[in-house]
């Protein structure tokens, strides 16, 4: 309530201020006519404010005030106004026409025309030669402005004057420049307010038009012109902006400028001003993008009635920016997955060609490793079938020669689970389980409970197959088959409780409890009683509670060890230093990444990540390039790091599903080398 007390006094005393000024004759010494009509600006809005516009000059029109206000325009906008005073003769058009680029700054077009008729024409006798005469000025005026950052912006305005006076007729060029300023973003401020404060200057003709009609050049003098302005906002649309300006031309004492302008509600805006000590004002009404501008003034030899029209169109600069940044975006993480995809595809054409080779040599140990690998990599690699199938034939053939009937038959039932058609393993199994069977002299039905729990392991049913073995041991307790397949069973059933008490600890991290409730059920199933389930259970509890207790409070920023650090619920508070810091690593990054330079671009990532999670797409790049290390480590046999780069990946990005799934994978991986080792 006392700010609108503020803003209602502020506007009060700025109100009297303009009218006792308008009520005061021009403190201006006129310059001897030399300078141009043009010199008093164009467009309803700025006129209306009294032409105090060199610190906004934000729209169309900025090119005539100050070419600089270009840089802080918005959006593509065309402007056109008209005045026909047709009792004095006069007649005046107004049209321009921006083009903001976020790229390369923002170029106007403008046209301006002033002309009168019914002007006498008389000779050195004073006798009538004409009584209708007119006299014209034309500007054409090209003007340009480029934005630095929120604090500066830069212009210029080339001129193409020309006249037509009584048949008498010249051209010139001029040069306008500018520069605006926000003070407070210069000084680091990165709040509302130090946006609504804006320096500016204006150099009118810093190249004068020259225009020579009968004998003597006249040239429109030069003119600086300084000024404020202050937005104050209240409401949800309110809105007070005041600004001053004083210009001084060459041959002329200073003018003074000064407006204010005042929106309460959506569409209408109204404006005062005095213009040299005359009074102005005018108004604006909107409709989406198409606004109808009305400007009075008082002038001493009439009264001065402006109407224009002005049409905004296309996506804002910011707008246009964010589009493009998105869709390089877009064509860079296309970029990482293509080349991710290539690298995988590449690794998995040199494993799959290593693998037959390991065939040809019949080393089948060498192979079934090889192929583990591809099954990380891309578990629907079409050759996993045939190339699996030859090796457990290989593997069962070696059993079969040291005389191991167990772990031959694991061998043929794996090789037949993935090819039921392979006549080899067909034979073999049939005459490897009459072995085995005479060797054990079982019975029909201890050798049916048996072939039922080979069975269930090599499904992965490994409570069925524990269950099954230990039917059969009750019935046989010296059967060596069924003794190696209940261990072998167990070590299984140990190693995936191991993974999957591990994978339910890297999604708690992650925060994705609801996953890893999953593992931890599954490995529940497998074994109750298993060491670690009570403490994966504790952990889990633990980490939904802190994280209930932190998502209702403001989070400080993470810490910077991203492979230890855990996903953000809450966006933190950044100042205007980090931001800018984070963007400045960000593109060393991505220029890193597109200079083939991996490793520093993942060190730049991560530095980001630490100041801002939530960066572009900083989670996305960080966790691509930890799972192309991943791949990389892996491939070179180093499980241990690539476990833990594809780690790092789940928990910058628990929803990757190629981190999960490599993780995974690279899990039962070290599963069996652990099985293999222990058999060993």
């Amino acid at each position: 309530m006392m700010r609108m007390k503020l803003y209602t006094r502020t506007t009060f005393v700025l109100v009297l201020m303009l009218v006792s000024l308008s009520n005061t004759s021009a403190w201006a010494q006129d310059d001897g006519g030399a300078r141009s009509i043009l010199a008093d600006g164009a467009g309803n809005r700025a006129l209306g404010m009294g032409g105090a516009y060199v610190a906004i000059a934000d729209d169309a029109s900025a090119a005539v005030w100050n070419p600089a206000g270009l840089g802080f325009v918005q959006r593509r906008e065309f402007q056109a106004t008209h005045t026909d005073l047709m009792g004095l003769g006069f007649n005046e058009q107004y049209a321009s026409f921006v083009l903001p680029s976020w790229r390369w700054g923002a170029a106007s077009l403008t046209f301006r025309r002033f002309g009168v008729d019914g002007i006498e024409g008389r000779d050195d006798r004073n006798i009538l030669t004409d009584a209708d005469l007119s006299d014209s000025e034309t500007e054409l005026s090209l003007g340009y402005g480029r934005g630095f950052g929120e604090a500066w912006s830069l212009g210029a305005a080339l001129k193409l004057r020309s006249q037509n006076l009584a048949g008498f007729s010249d051209s010139g060029l001029g040069v306008d420049l500018g520069a605006t300023v926000r003070p407070l973003v210069v000084l680091g401020s990165s709040s509302q307010r130090a946006q609504d404060l804006t320096l500016g200057i204006a150099l009118r003709n810093a190249v004068e038009p020259s225009l020579r009609l009968n004998e003597e050049p006249v040239k429109d003098p030069a003119g600086v012109r300084i000024g404020g302005a202050y937005r104050w906002r209240f409401g949800r649309q309110g809105e007070v902006l005041t600004a001053v300006d004083v210009e001084k031309t060459r041959d002329m004492d200073a003018n003074l400028h000064a407006g204010i302008e005042v929106r309460v509600v959506n569409p209408m805006t109204l404006r005062l001003g005095t213009n040299q000590g005359r009074f102005v004002a005018g108004a604006s009404l909107n409709w989406r993008d198409v606004g109808v501008d009305y400007q009075f003034e008082n002038h001493p030899s009439e009264f001065f009635h402006r109407f224009g029209l002005s049409l905004k169109f296309g996506p804002s600069r910011d707008d246009a920016q964010q589009m493009d940044t998105a869709r390089r975006e877009q064509e860079f993480q296309q970029q990482l997955a293509s080349a991710f995809d290539d690298q995988r595809r590449h690794r998995k054409r040199e494993l799959l060609s290593k693998t037959r080779s390991a065939l040809t040599t019949r080393d089948a140990e060498a192979a079934a490793s090889l192929l583990a690998m591809i099954e990380v990599l891309d578990p629907d690699t079409p050759e996993l079938t045939e190339l699996g199938s030859q090796i457990f034939v290989l593997q069962a053939t070696e059993h079969d020669k040291s005389g191991d009937y167990v772990a031959a038959m694991v061998a043929l039932r794996r090789a037949l689970d993935l090819d039921p058609n392979n006549q080899l393993a067909s034979a073999m199994a049939v005459r490897i389980r009459k072995a085995s069977d005479k060797q054990s002299q079982r019975t029909t039905k201890i050798r049916n409970l048996l072939n039922a729990a080979q069975e269930a392991f090599t499904a992965g049913e490994l409570k069925a197959a524990q269950s099954g073995f230990r039917d059969v041991l009750d019935l046989a307790p010296q059967d060596k088959e069924a003794q190696a397949m209940l261990a072998l069973t167990n070590l299984t059933i140990t190693n995936q409780v191991e993974s999957h008490l591990a994978q339910s600890r890297t999604l708690t991290s992650a925060k994705q409890f609801q996953r890893a409730r999953q593992e931890l059920a599954i490995a529940r199933d497998l074994d109750a009683q298993a060491p670690g389930l009570a403490a994966a259970n504790q952990f889990l509890a633990d980490q939904e509670v802190a994280d209930k207790i932190i998502a209702a409070r403001p989070l400080a920023a993470p810490t910077t060890k991203v492979p230890t650090a855990t996903a953000v619920t809450k966006e933190p508070t950044l100042t205007a230093q980090q931001k800018r810091e984070a963007a400045d690593l960000y593109k060393r990054g991505v220029d890193a990444m597109a200079a083939g330079q991996n490793d520093q671009a993942l060190h730049y990532w991560e530095l980001v990540w630490s100041i801002d999670p939530k960066h572009q797409n900083v989670t996305e790049y960080l966790a691509q390039n930890y799972l192309s290390r991943g791949m990389e480590f892996f491939v070179s046999g180093d499980l241990p790091e690539a476990v833990s780069n594809w780690e790092a990946a789940v928990r910058v990005d628990p929803d990757d599903p190629k981190a999960i799934g490599y993780l995974k994978r690279a899990r039962e991986q070290a599963e069996r080398l652990q099985n293999l080792d222990k058999k060993k």
